[in-house]
């Protein structure tokens, strides 16, 4: 949203577990994610296979944000939201250090973590090509 409004101009320093993941794993088994659909993984599914994580109230929330696309921007936002969002909050450093150690232990990390980046910033133009941001 901060985004689309033009209070920023571009994003730094953007790392994207789903890419991670998609790279950690490729790596790892020299074949495209199993159980992901076009190479998307849910947060949900990450922390699932990660860390045997489920946050029950996630489907709830889905299911709110597929019958109201704007349920974000309604204000104040519910306890609920902000419960829903302080989980992905918790758990996202975990991730990050998560997929950086497996990236580290491959001896590329500095090369997967600029590809990372650089996924993000193509699907941050394409969005913004798109108009959705």
């Amino acid at each position: 949203m901060i985004y689309s409004t033009g209070a920023i101009n571009e994003f730094q320093n953007i790392f994207d577990t789903q890419i991670a993941h998609r790279m950690c794993y490729e790596d790892e088994n020299n074949c495209e994610s199993i159980g992901t659909k076009n190479n998307a993984i849910s947060l949900s599914e990450l922390l699932k296979i990660n860390f045997n994580v489920n946050v029950e109230i996630k489907d709830e929330i889905h299911e709110l944000m597929s019958n109201s696309p704007y349920l974000w921007k309604v204000r104040p936002i519910s306890y609920k939201l902000n419960y829903y969002a302080g989980c992905d909050v918790f758990y996202l450093p975990k991730l990050y250090d998560l997929f950086c150690k497996k990236i580290e232990t491959k001896k590329v990390q500095h090369i997967a973590i600029q590809d990372i980046f650089n996924e993000c910033q193509k699907y941050l133009n394409y969005m913004e090509q798109m108009r959705i941001i």
